[in-house]
């Protein structure tokens, strides 16, 4: 991406760009909910903003920011704007691998993004049963349930070091990363319904992946991997996480559709998720913590 389109898109997803947008609509809409995120992340927030909030569904107002920063800026500019600041309206951060932020005005993830909302054993199960149309009292649940919870622990046994070196240099003040041209494709070895394996990697392969990256003591990785494995579902990066839960269900559909053994005797599945779409796709059936729909109820 050339620096000027980088430039451009950065000023289009900014605090200040996002705040001219919530004045000109706050004199279209009455009674408006201005509803601010990171990215794409109203996929999963707005169909539970409409179900818990108490604002009719042609009111509630997306509004999208760049990142976590730029959402926390644009909550500070509404605040101090006579206009606005009486208007309802809320916040919506991951929590990443910062400390929490202690803002009550601003609902932040208790797991690292959204994206591990997706990616828990019952929120697999649930997709098993209503989309790949597998009952519970099948044999071929059972096997794909536990093929999931190995293959996850293997996937999280792999990118331990990733995260625990990403960790750090956020820890470190690095400078962007740009996480999202890296691809776990460049460390995964084989991915299968009964095997994932990764190359040895090390410091020195991801940084030639990512240049921006500062130089990390072994013994911070060490640390911080120590840290995260505690709670690896939550804690590790979620588009990593959401990554494997697409690449694991395309193959499990892929398997069933050929009926590959032991899935002869199931139907077939219609379902065609893609990379793009999944956290639209998959919405319904991703984890909704209590603090977010007490978030919600309270303040919009």
């Amino acid at each position: 991406m050339s620096s000027r389109l980088a430039k451009f898109r950065s000023a289009r997803n900014s605090a200040a760009s996002a705040f001219t947008k919530v004045i000109q609509l706050n004199k279209k809409y009455v009674n408006p909910l201005f509803c601010c995120f990171e990215g794409e992340d109203f996929k999963y927030y707005g169909v539970r903003i409409e179900q818990l909030s108490s604002t009719e569904y042609d009111k509630i107002i997306p509004v999208k920011c760049g990142g976590k920063k730029e959402v926390i800026r644009l909550s500070e500019l509404i605040s101090k704007e006579e206009t606005v600041k009486s208007k309802k309206s809320v916040y919506f951060i991951d929590k990443d691998f910062d400390e929490p932020i202690q803002n009550e005005v601003i609902y932040e993830t208790p797991f690292y993004s959204i994206e591990n909302f997706y990616t828990t054993k019952c929120v697999f199960e649930k997709i098993l049963s209503a989309e790949l149309k597998i009952e519970e009292t099948n044999p071929e649940y059972k096997y794909s349930v536990t093929q999931f919870l190995e293959r996850q622990q293997e996937f999280h046994k792999g990118v331990e070091y990733l995260n625990a070196w990403i960790y750090c240099q956020r820890k470190s003040n690095a400078d962007k990363l740009h996480l999202n041209e890296f691809k776990l494709s460049k460390i995964i070895n084989t991915f299968s319904l009964n095997s994932l394996s990764f190359i040895e990697y090390d410091k020195t392969l991801l940084k030639s992946c990512l240049p921006n990256a500062l130089d990390i003591d072994d013994s911070d990785i060490q640390n911080a991997r120590s840290i995260l494995v505690a709670d690896s579902q939550h804690n590790f990066r979620g588009k990593f996480e959401i990554e494997f839960l697409y690449e694991f269900l395309t193959l499990l559909i892929k398997n069933i559709n050929k009926k590959e053994p032991p899935y002869k005797n199931c139907k077939k599945v219609g379902v065609n998720l893609s990379k793009v779409n999944i956290l639209s796709e998959l919405s319904q059936y991703a984890y909704t913590p209590i603090c977010l729909k007490e978030y919600i109820k309270k303040s919009a």
